[in-house]
């Protein structure tokens, strides 16, 4: 298996609001054509298998029992209130905190049901959609057998906005409800708009409606967590800020979650570390059909390439482990960038019986965002003299230019390309326009580039042609300065312009559209901002989801108009994996989830026991 690990950060974004929505099928009016239109909050639970045989009714439906052992390339345990995981990275990089930790509901791939109740057995919408009055499932508990109240849901929600490490997410999710911003500015430490009514009762106040809300539940930085546990975290485990390094004298401190399963082994004391996880008995809904998932980092070995200006790390499975039945499955990661793969798969071993699967996760969306309050970007005509000299596609590896943000993935309308082509006469058309036609001086640029190296080097070429046609230099000095926190309140001129790479959270226009409303700060900010976040904010307040999918149409036609944005491409990693015919049903989620709660081990799978301590 060959693996190009790229950690992307996005900006999560929220959901649909269904009116009194509760566990039975709810009315969504008009025939949605929408991906969110109407969106139910449902709950599928497939039927229970039981007993260690098929069904003689269905020989090839799930049946219980058995232990996975998957190839990993290392096993971390991520707090989910300060390191979210924001989509799987690869089947063989399971993030395990999605695994033992739940929230009140969850994302599905279901285009007709994105967003389902998970902890919650219910919630009304009331007060024009300010109010949200949510009902926890009976008798919840966590993992370890203890009760699960509305207050635990609370305190987990005001520990993640507390924790300084997590602002920027924190804003992200839990921005909208009332007195959130005291708690991220450090002026109180009680989320004052969430009220725990009873032990199963919570009522949700907010500062304006949102017709996104829902999938803000469904993000893991807001998993319930037991506050006994955590505490002894916090006093015999060390954090690095987001990994918790537990000794090996410390496993009667592992994690407890109310997630589908639990951890039962973990240390990263050794190399290459190991860890387990076992069927939740507690678990709200049908149990996991595995007896439990035996990680098996020892299996991996790694390689580093070159390529081009390139280094990169590549990450195998001992073809070995998978022929000696080590592991169950064995996989490959390669990037795609426009049609072109960097990274072909090899030629993994055949083995009788074994199947090959392809999955594709949510695709990355990269652009540069423009300043509109830094001269010279302050002039429409020589920003759209800056986005039609941008020859993506001859500057940047193997790629087809995007010229559109809303990508298929995130609406069943059908999205156009509506930013400008690469046109050097239109380009000189527009800068002899803008009132900066006669300034002879050379402009020098500031830059934001997110932590990762992704694109610097091929960014280059785009600079020069800037540096040759419009007389821009761009400063290279772009690291360290992509917190918000850090400039935003400072000098709002001092970036022209930001690159973006945003991983969808959510099958949802705004997951990416929201992340332009104040790209370089609040202070200061340029009008063409200000004129943005009112039509987003117009947007979110559309209940109807055919509307409100055209109002973010028009909405990206918006920033074409006002050059507010150059779109790179839309990077479709996609993933093949190759299974032993007893494992079945193995397929990763595109939005955060569990990765085994629906898979099954046929009667022909080895018989393992988890490792214990």
């Amino acid at each position: 298996m060959r693996s190009l690990t790229a950690i992307f950060i996005s900006l999560i974004g929220f959901s649909t609001i269904s009116m009194a929505c509760t566990n039975q099928d709810l009315p969504t009016g008009a025939a949605p054509t929408s991906v969110l239109e109407g969106v139910e909050i449902v709950e599928t639970i497939p039927p229970t298998a039981e007993g260690d045989e098929p069904d003689p009714l269905n020989p090839d439906g799930p049946r219980s029992g058995g232990v996975l052992a998957a190839p990993m390339i290392w096993c971390t345990i991520h707090d989910p209130a300060i390191d979210s995981a924001m989509g799987v990275f690869g089947i063989d990089n399971v993030p395990l905190a999605t695994e033992i930790h739940a929230g009140l509901t969850k994302l599905s791939d279901d285009a007709n049901a994105p967003v389902q109740l998970e902890l919650a057995d219910s919630y009304d919408v009331r007060e024009n959609g300010l109010l949200y009055e949510f009902v926890l499932r009976q008798d919840l508990k966590f993992s370890d057998g203890s009760p699960l109240t509305a207050s635990d849901v609370k305190w987990s929600w005001e520990r993640a906005i507390n924790l300084s490490e997590n602002a920027g997410r924190a804003r992200d999710v839990f921005g909208l409800i009332k007195g959130a911003r005291a708690v991220i500015d450090g002026e109180s430490s009680d989320l004052t708009g969430v009220n725990v009514v009873d032990d199963r009762t919570l009522k949700i106040h907010l500062t304006q409606p949102r017709a996104e809300f829902s999938s803000l539940m469904a993000d893991p930085v807001a998993s319930v967590l037991k506050k006994d546990n955590v505490s002894q975290w916090m006093t015999t485990w060390e954090a690095d800020g987001s990994e918790y390094e537990l000794g090996p004298t410390d496993q009667d401190n592992l994690p407890v979650g109310a997630g589908p399963f639990k951890l039962v082994d973990y240390s990263i004391g050794s190399d290459p570390g190991h860890c387990a996880i076992a069927r939740n008995p507690h678990y709200w809904g049908r149990p996991a059909y595995l007896d439990g998932v035996w990680f098996r980092p020892e299996v991996m070995i790694r390689e580093t390439e070159r390529t081009g200006s390139d280094v990169m790390t590549m990450i195998e499975t001992d073809p070995l482990a998978f022929v000696n039945e080590e592991a169950d499955y064995e996989s490959t990661d390669y990037v795609v960038q426009g049609s072109e793969a960097d990274y072909p798969p090899n030629n993994l071993i055949e083995v009788e019986g074994s199947e090959m699967f392809e999955y594709e996760p949510v695709p990355t969306i990269s652009f540069l965002v423009l300043n509109a309050a830094a001269p010279p970007f302050d002039d429409v005509h020589f920003r759209r003299a800056v986005v039609a000299s941008a020859d993506v596609e001859s500057v940047v590896r193997g790629s087809k230019q995007h010229r559109r943000l809303i990508t298929d993935d995130l609406t069943t309308l059908e999205p156009t390309d509506v930013h400008p082509e690469f046109d050097p006469e239109l380009a000189a058309t527009h800068r002899i326009a803008s009132r900066y036609s006669e300034h002879d001086d050379q402009w020098e640029l500031g830059y934001l580039m997110p932590n990762s190296f992704f694109f610097l080097y091929e960014l280059d070429g785009l600079f020069n042609t800037w540096n040759e046609k419009l007389d821009l230099k761009v400063e290279e000095d772009p690291f360290g300065h992509d917190v918000i926190d850090e400039f935003g309140g400072r000098n709002n001129t001092k970036y022209h312009f930001r690159m973006y790479h945003v991983v969808p959270a959510y099958p949802d226009p705004s997951t990416v559209l929201r992340a332009i409303v104040s790209p370089f700060g609040e202070i200061g900010k340029a009008p063409e901002f200000v004129e943005l976040e009112n039509l987003l904010n117009a947007a979110a307040v559309e209940l109807d989801g055919v509307k409100r999918h055209e109002m973010y149409l028009e909405i990206e036609n918006y920033l074409a108009d006002q050059a507010l944005v150059i779109p790179i491409e839309v990077v479709a990693g996609s993933e093949s994996y190759r299974v032993h015919p007893w494992v079945h049903d193995l397929k990763p989620p595109k939005y955060p989830g569990s990765v085994f709660y629906n898979v099954w081990l046929d009667h022909r799978a080895p018989k393992r026991e988890l490792p214990t301590r």
